[in-house]
């Protein structure tokens, strides 16, 4: 997640034939389904003439989503499409509906396809024909996720069908006693004539929601409060524009939570992090060993940084994407391998030892943040903070090659939760710059023949964000390469 790679580097990569995926700090996210696309402020209007969608790919005739919130945090999610296809290029993007879920929360009880031919024949895909699969994030860390997909083939589909198929995902275990929240993009990949979400939940349960552009209509029945959001994109988006990526993922069109401040929900995390911090003999021994022969702060600081950064494996499962307790201390130091959270677990549990504190910052990396709806969904990494007198240390061990002290470029200036030991968690901003000054310096050296062979040598000096992707390369990069 690196917002641009050294030109000195592209060279040294297109003559030297270097080859390598940066390890710094990146997601796994989850494939976009239609209501996971990025956030596009829609625009509901009724055209003034029929509109032609005779050359779309595909027609999103209906999108009717239900979410259903116990007071408890359980609940039940059920979902309806009907999509007109009309192209050969739509039949295998659609030819298999997937469903994603959490195992150890969740389960899928439904999840069935129609296909409706131009002759009026009816193909039926039921659930029995469905496959259960590790998601992307769960085979890659099976220890870190328990995210799994069903995935339903569709039978017979083909262009000028229409096709519709419905989910229910059943919520049996809160996730977080007692609450609950949302984050919803209509659908803005294509065209979509009708897209409907409705929430239901306890009408006397605290709940907070955020719809900048989109009105919803409230109703109260039964002691239960829905809210019906709609919604329509009649015009094939911009492509053009769609291309611009921001700076930041603006946050979703719709936004629930049942979460009643940032404290609240920097103390829900900072109970799952305490138990985890336990300075258990192995920890004490190797912090001691770290930061033998040094009497300083800062060095004991640097000290164990390089340790925990560079000599254990990150593991890139997102926060919220794996569970959310890291594991403890002592097994990560055993397992020298860890996510965002371990990473900072390990850290903060040697730097107590060694008489050091450190907090766990939840951070939404490239996300805007949103102050008005206090939500764990705003976040996907964990950093570190280090409160010093007069000065503060901000510190991402996840990178495995930056330098002490640097943030990444898209976790700069970035609203975050920082959550102490003992004290109230607030909400804080990381530093918009370096903590030391850029440069790049590039010496080449080379020699053309008479027979026009060209020797080149490069030395290359590079320092702060295009030293992290350097360094990325050549630490994934094989020697013989």
């Amino acid at each position: 997640m690196l917002n641009s790679v050294p030109r000195v580097l592209l060279i040294s990569i297109a003559i030297f034939s270097i080859s390598g995926e940066s390890t710094a700090f990146q997601e796994n996210r989850p494939a976009p389904s239609p209501r996971q696309t990025p956030p596009v402020k829609a625009s509901v209007a009724t055209p003034a003439k029929k509109l032609d969608y005779s050359n779309e790919s595909f027609v999103v005739e209906m999108i009717a989503d239900e979410f259903i919130f116990a007071a408890d945090g359980t609940g039940r999610e059920e979902r309806k499409v009907r999509i007109r296809i009309q192209s050969d290029a739509a039949v295998p993007q659609f030819g298999v509906v997937t469903t994603s879920y959490r195992a150890a929360f969740e389960h899928v009880d439904l999840l069935e396809a129609r296909v409706t031919k131009l002759d009026g024949t009816i193909v039926t895909t039921s659930d029995s024909d469905a496959q259960d699969a590790p998601s992307g994030v769960a085979s890659q860390a099976p220890a870190y996720s328990d995210t799994r997909e069903k995935q339903l083939p569709v039978k017979g589909l083909g262009v000028g069908d229409v096709l519709e198929w419905r989910t229910r995902t059943i919520r049996t275990t809160a996730e977080i006693p007692g609450q609950f929240w949302l984050g919803y993009n209509f659908f803005q990949a294509g065209v979509a004539l009708d897209e409907t979400l409705r929430v239901t939940l306890p009408a006397d349960k605290f709940v907070k929601t955020n719809s900048p552009g989109f009105t919803p209509e409230v109703r109260v029945e039964n002691d239960l409060k829905t809210y019906t959001w709609k919604n329509s994109q009649l015009e094939h988006p911009n492509e053009s524009a769609q291309k611009i990526q921001p700076r930041l993922q603006p946050h979703p069109n719709i936004e629930l939570t049942s979460f009643k401040s940032w404290e609240e929900v920097g103390r829900w995390y900072g109970t799952l992090q305490q138990p985890r911090l336990e300075v258990t003999p192995a920890i004490r021994a190797k912090a001691a060993e770290l930061v033998q022969g040094l009497s300083a702060r800062g060095a004991k600081e640097r000290a164990i940084y390089q340790f925990v950064s560079t000599k254990f494996r990150y593991i890139s499962v997102s926060f919220g994407e794996g569970r959310f307790q890291p594991h403890s201390a002592a097994d990560v130091l055993a397992n020298q391998y860890g996510d965002c959270k371990d990473k900072h677990t390990l850290f903060a549990a040697l730097l107590k030892a060694a008489g050091i504190e450190a907090w766990p910052v939840l951070v939404g990396a490239g996300m805007e943040f949103d102050p008005d709806v206090p939500s764990p969904g705003q976040f996907n990494h964990v950093i570190t903070y280090i409160p010093e007198d007069g000065s503060v240390v901000w510190l991402d061990t996840t990178p495995e090659v930056a330098p002490f002290g640097l943030l990444q470029a898209v976790l700069r200036d970035q609203q975050v939760l920082v959550i102490p030991d003992n004290g109230i968690p607030k909400v804080m901003t990381t530093p918009d710059s370096l903590p030391f000054p850029a440069d790049e310096i590039v010496d080449v050296k080379s020699k053309l023949s008479a027979d026009g062979a060209l020797t080149a040598r490069f030395d290359i000096s590079v320092r702060g964000d295009d030293e992290v992707a350097l360094k990325s390369v050549f630490h994934a990069t094989a020697p013989a390469q």
